[in-house]
This record gives structure tokens, C-alpha cells and sequence, in this order.
């Protein structure tokens, strides 16, 4: 059996950091942001396989950028959970172009006045089932849901999202957008967008996008010199580009671009 190995993660000065955390055992961890810092912090998980519980606990008027990036091999199984105090701004996203069976949890709540939750997920699907839920609790909150996914020959994707917006909770706002690529039709893409919504004065919006290649794109690629695969190869690249977005820093953009590169590459047997 497993040991559940337990980690904290301080956060009390500005500035960028980046960790590597092998999880061949299954981890639970806190990552909690001091009060009035601005932090960014890059994790990439290594392994075979993972069960991740996480939570990010953001101080009173906090910032923090936070990219989760998967890199186990077989099976990834994680719950993330995002709380906060008053005036706290938490930029997540996650990135799995992985070739693990991965299953993602994610919950937010906004239970404090001027919280923001922002969440850029890039997945590539050979299998990938993503569940969340931003709920807002109060007045004066905002949760915005960006999802890009490129769903492989024989993948299957799901992304169920819901924003929960209580009664009270007056100029809250809560949007999402989807946007999934299918290069196949031996797939099978799943997005079920959903607000619940139990109050008047608020913003809230949801729009999804699913299908395949757009032929006039591919031809317009082809016709400057690429073959059909490297004209998919460079869509699927741009579609999963938002992700190195998330950190607002220069050098780790320039690499996740990198990376996402070779990833695409990888995967080029399926596309």
C-alpha cells in the first residue's frame, strides 16, 4: 500500500519559483500564499503514476500565477482545491500532454469579496476526463474557465465545468469558453458546460467550440510548403499555446512553447 507523503509549500516572498515533485506515491499538498505577495510558481510532476491531492490557500489580497504541468507516464488522478481570503487573484493552469490516463478535479470557492480564480487548462487527449466547479458564495467575485483540448485517433475527453453563483452574490461573474479540437473521427469528445445561477445581478456566459480541422486552414498551410500532418502538427500547437500564457514570464513562455512542441511531436502517430 501507498504512503501518503504530506507537503507544504510556504509562499511568504515575491517573485517566481519552480519545483519538481516525483510522484510515484501518492502526495497531498498545500501550497499557501502569504497575504499582499505576488507570487509565480511553475510544478511539474514526474513519474509513473500520481494521486494528487492539492490545495492552494490564497492570503488576503494575494497574487499568484501557478502552472501544474504533467509528466507521469501512466496513470494521473488529481483533486485541486482553490480557497482564498478578500481581494485574492489566483491564475492557475494546467497542462497534461501527457500519455497518462489522467482524470482532474478541480473546485474554487469564492466565498470572499474581490477573489478572482482564473483557470487555462491545454490538454491532449489520448484519455483525459477534467471536472470543475467555480462557486461563487458572496458578492463582487469572478471566476473565468478557458479549456483548450486536441483530441487524438482513438482519444476520449470530457470537460464538464459549472459555475455556481448563489443567491447574494450580486456582480459576481462567472464565463467559460471551450475549445476542442478532434483530429479523428475514432474519438470521443465530451463538453457539458453549466451555470447555476440564483441570482439577478450578475454576468455569466459559456461558449464551446468542437470539430475538426478547418479545410480552407489546412489548405492555405499545405499550400505554403507542409505536408498535411505538419499543418495539423502546427494547429494543435497553437491550440494548446494559451497555456504558456498563464505565468506572465518571458524565458518559461519561450520554453513551455518548447515543450509543447515536442510534445506535439511525440504525439505526431496519433494527430
Amino acid at each position: 500500500m501507498m504512503q501518503d507523503k504530506k507537503q507544504t509549500i510556504y509562499l511568504t516572498k515575491d517573485g517566481f519559483q519552480e519545483i519538481q515533485v516525483d510522484c510515484d506515491k501518492q502526495r497531498s499538498l498545500l501550497i499557501h500564499v502569504d497575504k499582499r505577495r505576488f507570487i509565480q510558481l511553475y510544478v511539474t510532476y514526474l513519474g509513473k503514476s500520481a494521486t494528487l491531492d492539492i490545495t492552494i490557500q490564497m492570503d488576503q489580497g494575494a497574487y499568484g500565477e501557478i502552472v501544474f504541468w504533467n509528466e507521469t507516464r501512466d496513470k494521473f488522478h488529481a483533486n485541486i482545491w482553490m480557497r482564498g481570503e478578500k481581494d485574492a487573484v489566483l491564475k492557475l493552469g494546467i497542462g497534461d500532454l501527457s500519455s497518462s490516463n489522467s482524470e482532474i478535479n478541480i473546485c474554487g470557492d469564492l466565498d470572499h469579496s474581490g477573489m478572482q480564480f482564473h483557470v487555462t487548462t491545454a490538454i491532449l487527449a489520448l484519455f483525459k476526463h477534467v471536472q470543475m466547479e467555480m462557486h461563487h458564495k458572496t458578492s463582487y467575485t469572478e471566476a473565468v474557465m478557458k479549456n483548450f483540448a486536441v483530441v487524438t485517433d482513438l482519444g476520449s475527453y470530457q470537460m464538464h465545468a459549472s459555475g455556481r453563483i448563489d443567491k447574494g452574490a450580486k456582480h459576481s461573474v462567472s464565463h467559460q469558453q471551450t475549445s476542442v479540437l478532434t483530429l479523428s473521427q475514432n474519438q470521443t469528445s465530451e463538453v457539458l458546460p453549466i451555470l447555476y445561477i440564483d441570482e439577478n445581478d450578475v454576468k455569466a456566459s459559456h461558449a464551446t467550440t468542437l470539430g475538426q480541422p478547418d479545410d480552407l486552414q489546412l489548405y492555405y498551410l499545405c499550400s505554403r510548403g507542409l505536408s498535411r500532418a505538419q499543418a495539423i502538427a502546427l494547429l494543435t500547437h497553437g491550440y494548446l499555446m494559451p497555456i504558456a500564457g498563464v505565468i506572465q514570464k518571458e524565458t518559461l513562455s519561450a520554453r513551455l512553447a518548447d515543450l509543447i512542441e515536442e510534445k506535439v511531436m511525440v504525439h505526431a502517430k496519433y494527430l
